[in-house]
């Protein structure tokens, strides 16, 4: 088997797979062979495009778009790919929103949307996920983006350095909690992009 193919009859959901990052890390799943559920709040184009780069690869692609600030579409995400690829084999947390404000400047609203969008929704889409994988027996392996905020301090980055840090703490439990169930959890902690 070629590198090409090491991800061969794999299903995979990427977060926040509309630009950057994920839209890359969604392609990539797919030039190894993995089929894909891509995500996205409000880049439909760049994620549209790409679920058409990926079927012209000769795999099953679709877009779904879901509301992270919300509790509940984070859970219909996670049912709609699983309903799509008939399971979920790996899972990459990549959605995520940032904003630089002084620290007393930080509107109740502006904490409560970055730590939905960040921190909760992960939390709430890896549970759907997670069951789902157990229930099937296959294992899998999830993967959290984080940042070097969440373990490096930047002036005016409180709220977004406190949900990124959450991430890696969360990551590091989940990890023991779930590696003797045949699920591996990691973090990838990038600088800037």
């Amino acid at each position: 088997m070629s590198s090409r193919d090491a991800l061969a009859g794999k299903k995979a959901l990427v977060t926040g797979s509309g630009t950057g990052i994920g839209r890359e890390i969604a392609l990539e799943f797919a030039r190894r062979g993995a089929d894909v559920v891509l995500h996205y709040a409000h880049s439909e184009e760049g994620t549209k495009s790409a679920v058409e780069e990926i079927v012209r690869m000769g795999r099953r692609a679709a877009a779904f778009r879901a509301d992270f600030d919300s509790a509940d579409e984070p859970v219909r995400l996670a049912e709609e790919a699983i309903g799509f690829l008939g399971g979920i084999d790996c899972l990459v947390n990549n959605a995520g929103i940032t904003f630089n404000k002084p620290f007393l400047a930080v509107t109740r609203a502006q904490f409560d949307a970055m730590f939905h969008v960040n921190i909760r929704a992960q939390f709430l889409l890896t549970q759907k996920i997670v069951g789902d994988m157990l229930r099937r027996g296959a294992g899998g392996a999830i993967c959290n983006i984080t940042s070097i905020h969440g373990v490096q301090g930047a002036p005016e980055h409180s709220v977004y350095a406190a949900t990124k840090g959450a991430i890696v703490a969360y990551t590091r439990a989940l990890a023991v909690e779930l590696a003797h169930k045949g699920i591996r959890v990691n973090a990838i902690a990038p600088g800037w992009v």
